[in-house]
This record gives C-alpha cells, structure tokens and sequence, in this order.
C-alpha cells in the first residue's frame, strides 16, 4: 500500500531493522550522519544499544529531518515470564525508567487488538530473571520517549516489543532476533495501515475550552503530574473514539477530601474513559 504520511520506524539493533527493510523495500540514505533508511513517506533510524544512543540518535534524526511523524518503536524486550510469552508482541501503554523512576505513557489510541504491558528502561542487560520486573524490560523506550515528545506528540508514538527471553542469561545465545521481528510483519504493517487512515493528524484532539477544563479540574483534583499525564491521555483517546468528553467534566467538579478519596475517584474516572 501507499503510505501518504510519515511514519519513523526507530530500532535499537540491525538485526531488528533488517525484515523491516527487506519488507518495506527500505533503501540506504546516502550522505547521512545516522543509520537511516527510506522509501516514500516511510524512514527507518538504527540508533544502537542503549540510552544515551537512542536519545542522540532520535534528536540529531528530528533536527535534519523534522516532519509530522508517526513514531514506531519496534524492538525485542526481555519478559516476566508469568506475564508475557516468548514470541508475542506487546503494545506498551507505559514506560517506566528505572534510573530516574520517571513514567510515560504512549498508549495507542486507536483500537489495535493487541495485548498491552508496561515496560521498564534500564541501563544494562538483565541476566539474572526477571526479579522484581513485573512485565517487559528494555534498554531503550525511555530514552526515545523523552527525546521524541517535544516534537512528536504522545498520541502518535507506538511501540512495539517482542519478548525475546525471560532475562536468563542462559537463553540469550539461543535467540534469533530476525525471526522475531519476521513472525509480526504483517501485524505491523496493520497498525500502520490503521494509523494511516485513522484521525490521529487531526490536531488538536482537544480543543481550547476543553484543555482550559481539563486543567481546571486537575487543579481541583490536586492530580499528580503522573496521574495528569495519563488522565490527558485517556481523554484524548475517548475523544477519538466517542467525539465528545463532556461527562469529564462533572466528576472532576469538587475537590476531594483526602488523597484516597482523590485516587478513588480518579479510578473511576479512568474505568470511564476506558470504556
């Protein structure tokens, strides 16, 4: 298919990008100071291992060639093994930084059908299982995260994690990395399909008197800056799906009485604009 908007496919390892290239048809930009390939409105980065490659990667990328992007982060990630199972895809609807113990919340607007699980970015390979990590585990998300979301909006990053192993250092020699990303192609290649034709252009999916309400009634509620974020999130995406959030607005109209009573009443207003 013809792919009329600019999608950024961004990849830690070369082993990961190469069936993305071979099946978009992706060719080598010539002259370019990053590992970067093209074809029409479609552009693949190869960034390298780790935090620090990602964020100067991803930023030097947007500096030379700024556009209205759909960000695909697609990579391998370590699994809980009593929550994920080798070989599936995940779409990640929360990125937990280990380091700083900051939290982001790219979660998919549109209607995916995959399964989503958080994930948390550390700074070396975990070997020893999965301990205290109570779903995927990468090295870089974070980091693409922070260093995209000043230019590219949170309702337009995917990211896309195939559990590779359970973080034993036993399984690791043992993983063919190609056929990972081969075996989720097609699946891809959907959610790209899906975000083409889908609204997620349309900017802003709030408009000025309902962002004016919004932050009134964070203000009111006494949210967190965590609980803000994802409450904006999750009213973009009802918006999206239903055209209207007005019912918001009524169950933020008082101010708690204590921060349980707040949580609780923050829960129900996330069940609500899940639904």
């Amino acid at each position: 298919m013809e792919y009329k908007k600019p999608v950024l496919i961004v990849t830690a390892l070369r082993a990961e990008a190469n069936p993305l290239i071979e099946h978009f048809g992706l060719q080598p930009v010539k002259n370019s100071h990053v590992k970067l390939y093209q074809k029409d409105s479609i552009r693949l980065l190869i960034f390298g291992l780790g935090k620090k490659k990602a964020d100067a990667s991803v930023t030097e990328f947007l500096n030379i060639f700024p556009d209205e992007y759909l960000l695909v982060n697609i990579g391998i990630a370590g699994g809980n093994p009593k929550v994920t199972d080798i070989g599936d895809m995940y779409a990640v609807h929360r990125i937990h930084d280990e380091s700083s113990g900051r939290e982001w919340f790219p979660d998919m607007l549109i209607k995916h059908e995959l399964k989503e699980m958080s994930i948390t970015t550390v700074e070396s390979a975990v070997t020893d299982g999965a301990g205290s990590f109570t779903g995927l585990v990468d090295m870089e998300a974070s980091a693409v995260f922070e260093s995209t979301v000043k230019s590219i909006p949170s309702h337009r990053m995917v990211f896309l994690k195939i559990v590779s192993d359970t973080m034993d250092e036993l399984e690791f020699s043992g993983i063919n990395v190609p056929a990972l990303i081969e075996s989720h192609l097609s699946e891809i290649e959907r959610i790209i399909r899906l975000y083409q034709h889908s609204g997620i252009w349309n900017e802003p999916i709030l408009e000025g008197h309902e962002l004016s309400q919004l932050s009134d009634g964070i203000n009111t509620m006494k949210l967190t800056a965590t609980q803000s974020e994802e409450l904006r999130r999750l009213a973009e995406g009802k918006k999206l799906r239903s055209g209207t959030v007005d019912k918001l607005w009524t169950m933020m109209e008082h101010p708690p009485e204590s921060k349980k009573e707040r949580n609780d009443r923050f829960e129900q207003i996330r069940q609500f604009l899940s639904s």
